[in-house]
């Protein structure tokens, strides 16, 4: 009898996770119904994480599960945060403020969850936007690492939670993903740019 390991089902759902993350889907703009699609997803994939026992800067004792954002986000059923959507023109306000400002006076903390190729292709979106490809981002539960790790894994300070965390991709899909990522890790000021570079490296707005 065929039996199938523990292994091969977590290798499954992250493949099934990563075939609704490919680029192509960026051609369609996020509603609705794939808010809610998605966000299945993300629970399932944000719970599996959670259910393993990781060591802990005190105690270092695995056993030990710590109480995060996202657990209590599982264990309550409640909602996840809105995310709101903008287009090119306040997109570029934002950028301004950022990029001149700072991230500290700002309070902006923009990432691009497109993959380094398509980063090449067209450019950033400024000089300040880091970057995290939302496979890389959901994979690793980035956004519920410790501090630390964060800034070793990724070589930016980790956005606080009190920093708005405004999300660019190619077409607005897979950024309305990193949000909602975001949001289970308890983020609740999130910004999706629902145009992405598609939009933004065009010549009107």
């Amino acid at each position: 009898m065929f039996t199938i390991s523990p292994t091969m089902k977590i290798k499954s759902k992250l493949t099934l996770i990563s075939m609704l993350l490919r680029p192509c889907q960026s051609y369609l703009l996020p509603n609705q119904a794939s808010s809610a699609v998605s966000t299945r997803f993300l629970s399932h994939a944000f719970r599996t994480n959670q259910g393993k026992a990781t060591p802990t800067a005190k105690t270092g004792d695995p056993s030990v599960r710590q109480s995060t954002p996202t657990s209590r986000f599982l264990s309550s059923g409640g909602a996840l945060p809105s995310t709101r959507h903008i287009g090119k023109a306040e997109m570029a306000e934002i950028l301004d403020d950022y990029e001149h400002a700072g991230r500290e006076e700002s309070m902006y903390c923009v990432i691009d969850v497109r993959t380094p190729d398509e980063i090449r292709m067209t450019g950033s979106l400024g000089k300040n936007v880091y970057n995290i490809p939302v496979e890389t981002l959901m994979h690793t539960n980035a956004l519920a690492l410790d501090d630390d790790d964060f800034e070793a894994e990724f070589g930016f300070a980790k956005p606080q939670m009190d920093e708005t965390l405004v999300f660019s991709c190619a077409a607005g899909i897979r950024s309305n993903y990193a949000c909602q990522a975001a949001a289970l890790a308890g983020y609740t000021n999130l910004i999706n740019y629902r145009g992405g570079a598609n939009e933004w490296f065009s010549n009107f707005y």
